[in-house]
Formats: structure tokens, C-alpha cells, sequence
């Protein structure tokens, strides 16, 4: 059950920077996506910040002892 978990995260982020490095040429080809591109920025900004948090705080436990 885990292991699909783990493949379908991994394929999720493969598709994500697959079309954030075609993004200039596939907006070229459907505009109408730019709100889809303008939403996977903001979503990704919050993954971002949330790892840095989780990040932060395993640090911490780690220092604490």
C-alpha cells in the first residue's frame, strides 16, 4: 500500500517538472492554461514552505536531545 503511495507522489512530481519545463511552449500552444500554471506556482510555493517547516522541526528534535 505504501510503495503506491511512494510511486504515485514520485510520478506526481515527475509530471509537475515535466510541464514546468515546457511551460513557455505549451502556453504557446493552449493560453487558456496559464491559470493551471499560475496555480501549480502558488501550490508549489506551499510545498516548499511546508518542507522547510518539516525540515526545521525534525532539526530541532534532533538538536533537543
Amino acid at each position: 500500500f505504501f510503495g503506491y503511495i511512494f510511486l504515485i507522489i514520485i510520478i506526481a512530481f515527475s509530471i509537475v517538472g515535466v510541464a514546468k519545463t515546457f511551460e513557455d511552449d505549451l502556453l504557446n500552444y493552449f493560453p487558456e492554461a496559464e491559470y493551471i500554471f499560475e496555480l501549480m506556482n502558488e501550490q508549489l510555493e506551499y510545498v516548499a514552505e511546508a518542507t522547510k517547516n518539516i525540515i526545521i522541526i525534525i532539526q530541532d528534535l534532533i538538536n533537543s536531545y
